[in-house]
């Protein structure tokens, strides 16, 4: 990874957490806390000709991001401090979802991959915070849709409203691709995390919520009975059909 453009070393790091290799959690959160897209060898003809343009922030993000995914995918649950002041860290500057936003930002990025490896690693208390967060991106994703659904108006007192319909449609395939890969690592969790989101799935009025309860507990095997006794009584309707699904 030494030496690599911040996009490829993210794209190691994720690899990584796959390899279960002894040294990858330390790899990984070294990574983590001290970002650097470049490498101690670089120069103008290595791999610093692909870092000496990026912004050493985006990097930082980027690279960060590579980690905390690579932290999940390990499941190592020796991981959980760090993960755990992750959260708390990026908790503190994510977007409020009050503010009813119509973008992801870097924070929330951050926020959603360190909490979603908390619970990949096992942090039951992590459960409820993912159902939420899953949520929230699809809650996003609708007020996006929403505002270039609005009508156009002509004259320069309504420039604001088209430039921001301009960033909504450059930035919407990217959201949509978040929601998807983000839904993706639910296919491979704990079995002591289960009956926790059980419970916060079960207890949601959205329908919305009913794809993340697919997303779970379609893909990590055939629910346990305590599991499925509290999908029986959730308030939608399609996740109580999942929970008699044979």
């Amino acid at each position: 990874l030494t030496g690599a453009a911040s996009a490829k070393k993210s794209l190691g790091l994720r690899a990584l957490g796959q390899m279960q290799t002894a040294d990858a959690r330390a790899l990984l959160e070294e990574a983590f806390k001290n970002p650097d897209a470049g490498g101690p060898d670089d120069d103008l003809e290595g791999g610093m000709q692909e870092t000496i343009t990026e912004d050493p922030a985006v990097a930082a993000v980027t690279i960060r991001l590579g980690a905390l995914e690579g932290l999940g995918n390990l499941g190592n649950p020796a991981a959980l401090p760090l993960l755990k002041n992750a959260v708390r860290q990026y908790q503190r500057v994510m977007t409020n979802p009050a503010n009813l936003a119509r973008e992801v930002t870097p924070e929330d990025e951050l926020y959603h991959e360190a909490v979603l490896s908390a619970l990949r690693c096992g942090d039951v208390s992590a459960a409820a915070p993912v159902v939420d967060m899953l949520l929230e991106n699809r809650y996003v994703f609708i007020r996006m849709m929403s505002f270039l659904d609005g009508p156009d108006y002509p004259g320069p007192e309504h420039e604001a409203t088209r430039r921001e319909k301009r960033r909504i449609i450059r930035e919407l395939p990217r959201v949509y691709r978040r929601i998807a890969r983000l839904h993706a690592k639910l296919n491979s969790l704990p079995s002591a995390v289960l009956p926790a989101l059980a419970k916060r799935i079960a207890a949601e009025e959205d329908h919305r919520v009913a794809p993340i309860a697919f997303a779970i507990f379609g893909a990590n095997g055939k629910p346990s009975p305590d599991v499925l006794a509290i999908l029986r009584a959730a308030k939608v309707p399609a996740v109580r059909e999942l929970a008699n699904i044979p």
